[in-house]
């Protein structure tokens, strides 16, 4: 079975041509350029659709899908997801991770287990890890070479520094 993997979302239909305008959930807007077909998920199944033309205008994205050439064949699309499948994910620069390789990892703190990562979150200056501990609490951790260790993508453990005196993050 084919895995797929988010990487924009349809916010809004940009002209009359067909054009959409998209929400994107990647570092490198550039990678549409590349891209040749995309999965939409539309009513529960992942559809293929094919890339005409993308341009990048500021901060803006659009993309325009063979054989839709108006406004009306696109609309049911806005507030669609669209996703890439494995063959189709950038490589990646050393010590930069995909998000879904790192929700569900194991975090250890001096070889004790100090939760699991939720959610991260991409700020301005740094990624943020969103992690439950176990005994329910939730913390926000900088993902950043003070705090983190090592990270283990195959085994899913994400390894932090013991030494990181943690005070106003763990607090209540």
């Amino acid at each position: 079975m084919k895995e797929f993997f988010l990487i924009s979302e349809i916010k809004a239909v940009k002209n009359s041509d067909g054009f959409v305008s998209l929400k994107s959930h990647t570092d490198n807007p550039e990678r549409f350029f590349q891209l040749e077909e995309v999965y939409i998920d539309v009513y529960g199944d992942k559809r293929i659709f094919y890339i005409e033309f993308a341009e990048i205008a500021g901060k803006d994205i659009f993309v325009k899908f063979e054989n839709f050439n108006s406004d009306y064949d696109v609309e049911f699309l806005v507030n669609k997801k669209m996703y890439v499948d494995s063959e189709s994910l950038v490589e990646l620069p050393e010590d930069t991770y995909f998000v879904h390789d790192l929700v569900g990892s194991r975090v250890v703190r001096a070889s004790e287990e100090f939760g699991v990562i939720r959610e991260v979150m991409s700020l301005s200056c740094h990624d943020v890890y969103v992690i439950d501990k176990p005994d329910g609490k939730e913390i926000l951790i900088p993902a950043v070479k003070e705090f983190i260790l090592e990270v283990d993508i195959p085994n899913k453990v994400i390894s932090m520094n013991p030494d990181v005196d943690l005070g106003a993050l763990d607090e209540d």
